[in-house]
């Protein structure tokens, strides 16, 4: 996401470019409007793998607290993801009902202005082809994440599993891992 904002930064100043009169209130809220979006998606990703990456070490090594952790990050994803998804959809859906001359268009575009679309506009969406492959990225991880994690959340509650993360399976663990250095 974060290479697709500054992608998309780039296609504006290269519109701006080829329609210098353009509206710099439309310009400054279409580039508002892009980092906005790529903070929304981008921020939580990289908490959620912060969060897991400090978790890695002592999941391996058989801690109950990092099996907790990763349990609930788990769970966060595995509701978290319909919901973004459930918002996306939504804020398409009050577009295309808002603007229904849209045609088949891919990539909704919101007019401030409710009058015509400017030429600004119409620019970014004949520059931005790539949004349609980072949308379905992006649908396509708001798909997989939570199934993925769903098996997370079902491997790490079987009872079979319990077993690893007991003190006694950790400190094994531990000792048989400091012997083999």
């Amino acid at each position: 996401m974060v290479v697709a904002a500054v992608h998309h930064n780039g296609q504006v100043d290269r519109v701006i470019e080829r329609v210098p009169y353009a509206d710099p209130v439309e310009v400054s809220i279409e580039r508002r409007v892009n980092l906005l979006m790529a903070l929304l998606s981008g921020v939580p990703a990289l908490l959620l793998a912060g969060w897991l990456a400090a978790t890695a070490f002592r999941l391996r090594r058989g801690s109950n607290t990092a099996r907790i952790l990763v349990f609930v990050a788990a769970c966060g994803q595995v509701l978290l993801c319909p919901a973004l998804g459930c918002f996306g959809a939504l804020l398409v859906r009050t577009q295309l009902a808002a603007d229904p001359g849209t045609g088949g268009s891919s990539y909704p575009t919101f007019d401030l202005a409710g009058g015509e679309q400017s030429e600004f506009d119409m620019m970014i969406e004949v520059q931005s082809p790539t949004l349609d492959l980072v949308f379905g990225m992006v649908s396509l991880g708001l798909l997989l994440v939570p199934v993925i994690s769903a098996v997370v959340v079902v491997l790490l509650r079987r009872p079979d599993a319990a077993g690893w993360f007991s003190r006694r399976a950790a400190a094994v663990h531990a000792r048989s891992a400091a012997g083999s250095r």
